[in-house]
């Protein structure tokens, strides 16, 4: 499941005879170009972090999807990040230093992170690991606001309990085969 987020992301390439399409756009391209539509979040991201960031400028940096980099942001960006930031109990530490954060709060950081620039694609892996029950409640009513503005959300998880409230559709893998598929 974590592979085929990352391939989607663009981190692993498909196998031989594998194509994915992102936008409808197949074969191969600078994913540079898409990179800014789509929100990713996983614990390996999580564990990219440089301890000695901002936490701030690692949710900036969503605007650029890249990690250690910040571009330029907008007085609009900012409010944006922090507004996230708010919805998750961080935005009075938006100068605390990602090492300094808990796990959770690290958590909570990599989804603000995912979800700064509006993506049209959102791809999360595990993203309730580490949340407390009022974490877990704002990051849903994050993705349903996302799906309600024409978002794809595509989550890895391993229990059903994790699921947004309003999934529509469930593909169960194993061994990177599906095994079922259902809405």
């Amino acid at each position: 499941k974590s592979t085929l987020l990352r391939t989607i992301y663009g981190w692993i390439s498909p196998a031989l005879g594998g194509e994915i399409v992102r936008f409808g756009q197949g074969g191969g391209f600078p994913l540079e170009t898409i990179r800014p539509r789509m929100g990713f979040a996983s614990a390996e991201l999580q564990l990219m972090c440089d301890p000695e960031d901002r936490l701030l400028d690692i949710v900036l940096s969503g605007y650029s999807s890249s990690i250690g980099f910040t571009r330029e942001t907008s007085a609009e960006q900012k409010e944006r990040a922090l507004a996230l930031l708010e919805r998750f109990g961080l935005r009075e530490r938006p100068d605390k230093l990602y090492g300094e954060l808990s796990y959770g709060q690290q958590r909570k950081a990599i989804l603000c992170r995912a979800f700064a620039h509006a993506p049209e694609l959102v791809l999360l892996d595990e993203p309730m690991s580490g949340l407390d029950a009022e974490s877990r409640e704002a990051l849903e009513d994050i993705l349903e606001e996302c799906a309600e503005q024409g978002a794809t959300v595509v989550m890895a998880v391993h229990h059903a309990e994790d699921m947004p409230s309003f999934t529509r559709r469930i593909v169960a893998l194993e061994n990177g085969r599906i095994i079922s598929s259902g809405g």
